[in-house]
């Protein structure tokens, strides 16, 4: 996947110098699949789950308003998600963007691939932050369009300690 455009997934292993990552190492492949050419930067995003602090994982839609609940384990803070069955835009939220006054519902997102301002949602795109996971507010092709579409996701925590709240 690449964070800078709506593609489906690619295939290819040469993106990998014809190996595949694992949990240690990850090779890039220096013959011109847009990483690692003469002259150009490249960046990798490399993130490991931590319980209480970070999940990523993969959903599948139910292609109604009443979506799926993504159960992370704690209250996130920031999301962001994908289509992988086909293309679709990424849609990043966050708790701080949000004019819902400290309530579980996240009106504003923004597109990671597309250069445009973020976009505030009447409800057409809504997710709830819940105290263990996120839900989804709408049947939109975004999210939850038909079901069994599927999605893969990231959530880091609002309080990122196991025990935050314990006495």
């Amino acid at each position: 996947l690449r964070l800078d455009t709506n593609a489906a997934p690619g295939t290819t292993t040469n993106y990998w110098n014809s190996a595949a990552p694992t949990n240690q190492v990850f090779g890039v492949s220096p013959d011109g699949y847009n990483n690692n050419k003469d002259g150009q930067n490249t960046i990798a995003y490399c993130f490991a789950e931590k319980t209480g602090y970070s999940k990523f994982g993969q959903y599948n839609g139910n292609g109604n308003t009443n979506g799926p609940v993504i159960y992370t384990g704690f209250k996130p803070a920031f999301f962001i998600h994908k289509r992988i069955d086909n293309t679709g835009n990424w849609g990043l939220f966050d708790n701080k963007r949000s004019p819902s006054g400290g309530g579980n519902t996240i009106s504003y997102n923004l597109n990671p691939d597309l250069n445009g301002a973020e976009y505030q949602s009447t409800s057409s795109m809504n997710v709830d932050f819940l105290s263990n996971g996120i839900k989804m507010r709408n049947d939109s092709g975004y999210f939850n369009h038909v079901s069994g579409d599927s999605f893969i996701y990231m959530a880091f925590a609002e309080s990122p300690f196991k025990y935050a709240n314990a006495g």
